[in-house]
């Protein structure tokens, strides 16, 4: 009976393991946005694959990302802002898409116009499965945009915006595009970065006005502690 039990808890616990699945990318203002549902348990890392043909191996791709989940569901953004807020990114037609709370974002920078394949697997996994692999995504080198995730006014008064770009991540820091350079090695492609543009209180003035950038170092945040009305 014990021998049993045990085979039935063991096999509960299997069904209860899933990994990527719902992948899915789409190319806009010149990166490629590629979405999925979480694992669960969600581990250590997630591994992303590139390659110009179908993906049915591994070893068919290369790696071209490897993403914590704090990155991939926008942890930086929920603490200093709203502990729900997720990634907000352009979607395939002319609007934006803000992802769920389950799902996860990596954002490759491509560097020609032809098409991409792509796997996401846990963290040193090694089979993909339909679930977990997309293609072929087309991509156009297009600028390269900042995007919105957040607006709203400082207990102080100032209105702000928070934007997002996400890096070209490669171990050449030379290779970039003309228009979006390399900005991280090889283990940060595809992480956001959020920055923040606050305004007068009185609202911009007609003309051209000057830009003060307040820059910190390992410590404090963007927000240099203010509270937020949202």
């Amino acid at each position: 009976m014990k021998k049993i039990i045990a085979i039935l808890i063991i096999f509960l616990s299997c069904l209860s393991v899933r990994g990527v699945t719902n992948l899915n990318a789409w190319c806009r203002n010149g990166q490629i946005w590629l979405v999925w549902d979480e694992s669960i348990p969600e581990l250590f890392a997630y591994d992303v694959y590139v390659s110009k043909m179908p993906i049915t191996n591994l070893t068919q791709a290369e790696l071209t990302g490897r993403i914590f989940p704090e990155d991939c569901k926008a942890q930086r953004l929920k603490e200093k802002f709203n502990s729900s807020a997720t990634w907000t990114v352009p979607d395939e037609n002319s609007n934006s898409y803000t992802l769920s709370s389950t799902e996860r974002l990596f954002v490759f920078t491509p560097q020609l116009e032809t098409n991409y394949y792509f796997a996401v697997v846990d963290f040193n996994e090694t089979n993909v499965t339909p679930e977990s692999t997309t293609g072929p995504i087309h991509s156009f080198l297009e600028n390269v945009q900042c995007h919105v995730q957040a607006e709203g006014v400082l207990t102080s008064g100032y209105p702000f915006t928070i934007y997002a770009h996400f890096v070209d991540g490669r171990e050449d820091n030379n290779s970039g595009l003309s228009n979006y350079p390399v900005m991280a090695n090889q283990y940060a492609n595809g992480i956001g970065h959020l920055f923040a543009v606050y305004e007068p209180i009185s609202g911009l003035p007609v003309g051209t006005v000057p830009t003060i950038f307040a820059l910190h170092g390992g410590t404090g945040n963007f927000f240099r502690g203010g509270s937020v009305n949202i």
